[in-house]
């Protein structure tokens, strides 16, 4: 299976998390929030095998508690919120930092592989003659 195009999605997700977690406004709880509203659509299999771990340990992390509904079993706040309203400011400096670190492994590993190259063009196996261009010799008497 080729992980490059969802490691590239990932990797791009991450950046943004951490531009979040990074630049957002508030305590690292709140920028732990904006920053997995960046990357929620991600699966483990975004990630190459040796980084799935990770990946999942911050999902466990963020979404230790239940979601909470109100009392006409609409949802009131979500899995990751409740979770991030009832954790200390250091269990969420230890979310960001694996988040952190988890985007600097994807990284490494995206630099490592080369890039998909395109293929090449299919021919019909014939060869082609190369035309010679010879150089055009002045029109004489023609006014342009």
């Amino acid at each position: 299976m080729d992980t490059y195009g969802p490691s590239i999605y990932a990797h791009e997700k991450l950046l943004a998390a951490l531009e979040s977690l990074a630049t957002g406004p508030g305590d690292v709880r709140e920028r732990l929030l904006a920053a997995y509203q960046t990357f929620h659509p991600l699966t483990q299999s975004h990630f190459p095998p040796h980084l799935r771990k990770d990946f999942g340990w911050v999902l466990n992390q963020l979404k230790k508690r239940e979601p909470i509904y109100d009392y006409k079993g609409r949802l009131d706040r979500g899995s990751v919120e409740e979770t991030l309203r009832h954790i200390k400011n250091a269990t969420g400096a230890k979310i960001a930092t694996r988040i952190y670190r988890l985007y600097h492994a994807l990284d490494a590993d995206i630099r490592r592989k080369p890039a998909p190259s395109n293929p090449p063009p299919q021919t019909d196996g014939r060869k082609r003659k190369s035309r010679k261009r010879t150089p055009r010799s002045p029109a004489v008497g023609r006014e342009r």
